[in-house]
């Protein structure tokens, strides 16, 4: 356990989004013994002034939009274990109530 812990506290993987600006996922263990995941964007160019310094907000904007992206198919696959929970009680809940229905419907009264 140990070692795998070391190997991904060392380790980072760096993907080039575009020709000035780096993603980078890097592990890192925090104060209190826990491991977590810190995601970086890395541009060259980081103080500029003038007009040239809107030039590099690509890759930001690049990077919120994957974000938000993977966030959306979370989100969305959050909501379809939900339903399909909520659908599957229904069943068992129309399989319960048509047992006590015919139950009842061929019971003898005397």
């Amino acid at each position: 356990m140990d070692k795998l812990h070391s190997f991904a506290t060392t380790r980072s993987l760096r993907y080039r989004l575009l020709d000035n600006a780096d993603l980078v996922i890097s592990g890192k263990s925090e104060k209190d013994g826990t491991f977590g995941v810190g995601v970086s964007m890395k541009a060259p160019k980081a103080v500029e002034s003038g007009r040239a310094r809107n030039k590099n907000i690509g890759p930001f904007l690049a990077a919120a939009a994957m974000k938000f992206g993977l966030l959306g198919a979370l989100t969305f696959k959050g909501l379809t274990l939900m339903v399909g929970k909520a659908l599957l009680i229904s069943k068992i809940a129309l399989l319960l109530a048509t047992i006590i229905g015919l139950k009842k419907l061929f019971s003898h009264q005397d």
